[in-house]
């Protein structure tokens, strides 16, 4: 029986939603659950993106991965784009 655990080589990004998310999200709350009847915990999202490569940092991997991270993150409360925020650029993500 082989005991080793496999291990797969990626950088773990958490992604926990701040006020300017909660303030989109409660402009479009009309039905239940509301943004605020969730948990932080319950928003927060964790993607296995590429390890990093030799002289790579987190944040210049983060740049290539926040529009598809914003995405999914708005598309996880309301599916609609048109409804999503208009300005979605890396320091609005960030924020």
């Amino acid at each position: 029986m082989n005991d080793e655990v496999p291990i797969i080589n990626r950088v773990a990004v958490v992604v926990e939603p701040t006020e300017p998310y909660f303030t989109w999200a409660r402009s479009l709350d009309d039905d239940e659950p509301t943004i605020d009847s969730l948990s932080r915990e319950q928003l927060t999202s964790v993607y296995l993106i590429d390890e990093l490569d030799g002289d790579e940092t987190g944040e210049r991997v983060l740049r290539r991965y926040w529009p598809w991270i914003f995405e999914e993150k708005l598309m996880s409360w309301h599916r609609v784009s048109k409804d999503w925020p208009r300005k979605r650029t890396y320091k609005v993500f960030r924020q």
